[in-house]
């Protein structure tokens, strides 16, 4: 991760994969990703990331999640996106819980409340 002036995240050769499905509900206190990530066995998979681990909110300037650095520094590290990097304008340590390499993603409790809670605008 680097910090310049204009952005507080700059991607750069990072394992990346976009979210196909977004769900946020804060009187449940989470926040579900759903990505393209390939099944476990295929090309490109992270099946070593399972469970709970260290992760980054990608946060855009009014607090939405723009995406998430999964064990940002670890080998099977992955990025799940929302939006573009270009709008992340601050990072926050959390925790995330992973399943099927990527494939679901759920932020809970404290890391949820991160989250702007609402419609986000990088879902279509």
């Amino acid at each position: 991760m680097a910090f310049s002036e204009d952005r507080a995240y700059h991607a750069q050769m990072l394992p990346e994969t976009r979210a196909t499905s977004y769900a946020h509900d804060p009187a449940l206190g989470t926040v579900v990703l759903f990505t393209q990530q390939p099944q476990p066995k295929a090309p490109g998979a992270r099946p070593e990331l399972h469970g709970e681990v260290p992760a980054r909110l990608l946060l855009d300037g009014k607090g939405h999640l723009v995406g998430v650095d999964l064990a940002p520094d670890r080998p099977e590290r992955l990025v799940v996106m929302l939006g573009s990097h270009e709008v992340v304008a601050t990072t926050t340590v959390a925790r995330a819980h992973v399943e099927g390499g990527g494939q679901k993603v759920t932020l809970h409790g404290s890391a949820a409340k991160l989250v702007m809670p609402g419609a986000n605008p990088y879902v279509f």
